[in-house]
């Protein structure tokens, strides 16, 4: 065992993962200095997440698809690159962050992980961190990312009820924490609502942090928020062009609209109704409150706390407001490369 302690961050998804592992990369030297070691060697650490995702990704059978082609690993190799990194740090404290452990969801694949991380610490010794999102707060985030990714094209209605026939127990915390401490000491996997007024200073970065012990962030650099949500008339409109096109063609495509981002009505809005949200809370309502109860020693309950955000429901895009944006838009980059090809002629002449 050569590792003081493991910190294993296991997200989950659309809980901030992304700006708290940025956080933690560019300030590697300064947790260094209070005795954590994040580290970012390309074997097993994702610079395009800030993560060590090529460990997660590294119980998949399959590549995952979201993956770009140069971003390349090997399990084993992944393993040993850690081995070896962590041996030249016997005493430190190793901290791992990836969304994608979450994904390990079975007695069978959390007892992989604690078998690959056993030659690095005794069980005892390993923090596990996971925050959680309202269910119906998830599922919209989740839909949102999907249709960005260009992965789908159905409508959120769809979405929803075939994510409930499909898999019913993907939003279910009680389940999933239970596996998790059915491998890893009980009292060391800590389970977190991702809202603001549970998140010590309404932040990710700080409430991971605290969780640390590390109090003092002063000579940590601060970063904005990552993976900023688009307009939903945009996501709307990529959502209908996406059947239409190759994956290329929708990146370029995606590239292009997002260029123009000022074009679409920004107003805060959800996409989903009054009865979806009522579908959502019904299907996880004992879940929610076994685990308040049973994990949190919450008398009440009350797992989530926040009040829903009152705004109006996207209704969709008509024919005539989809003219009127592509009209926009096409007339902007046109007006644009007329500009240019004056310069030129300008600097010519």
């Amino acid at each position: 065992m050569v590792m003081k302690e493991l910190h294993l961050h296991i997200g989950r998804h659309k809980t901030g993962s992304s700006t708290l592992q940025h956080f933690l990369s560019i300030n590697a030297e300064a947790l260094r200095s209070d005795g954590f070691y994040y580290p970012k060697n390309p074997a097993y650490f994702w610079q395009g997440e800030h993560s060590h995702s090529f460990l997660a990704h590294s119980f998949k059978t399959e590549r995952p698809h979201y993956l770009p082609s140069h971003a390349t690993y090997e399990a084993e190799h992944a393993w040993q690159s850690l081995y070896d990194d962590v041996a030249q740090r016997a005493g430190e404290k190793l901290l791992l962050s990836s969304e994608h452990f979450c994904h390990l969801n079975t007695a069978a694949s959390v007892s992989q992980l604690a078998d690959r991380l056993a030659p690095l610490i005794d069980v005892s010794q390993i923090y596990v961190y996971c925050y959680v999102r309202r269910q119906d707060e998830l599922f919209e985030s989740e839909y949102k990312q999907n249709i960005k990714s260009g992965d789908h094209s159905s409508t959120v209605h769809e979405r929803l009820f075939d994510r409930l026939s499909e898999k019913p127990n993907a939003y279910d915390y009680y389940d999933f924490l239970s596996v998790w401490e059915q491998c890893f000491d009980a009292d060391k996997v800590t389970l977190v609502p991702f809202e603001r007024g549970q998140l010590h200073n309404a932040s990710i970065i700080d409430d991971f942090m605290n969780r640390l012990s590390l109090f003092d962030l002063s000579s940590y650099r601060r970063i904005s928020d990552q993976n900023l949500a688009m307009p939903a008339e945009l996501l709307e409109l990529l959502r209908i062009i996406s059947p239409s096109v190759n994956k290329e063609q929708y990146r370029v495509l995606r590239s292009w609209l997002t260029n123009h981002v000022n074009s679409f009505d920004r107003r805060p809005v959800t996409l989903l109704t009054d009865n979806m949200r009522k579908v959502i809370f019904e299907r996880y309502k004992e879940q929610n409150l076994l685990v308040a109860k049973n994990k949190l020693g919450r008398k009440d309950g009350v797992l989530f706390k926040d009040e829903i955000a009152e705004k109006p429901v996207f209704r969709g895009l008509s024919t005539e407001r989809t003219a009127s944006l592509m009209s926009q838009i096409i007339l902007s980059d046109v007006n644009r490369l007329a500009k240019l090809q004056r310069k030129i002629a300008d600097i010519k002449t």
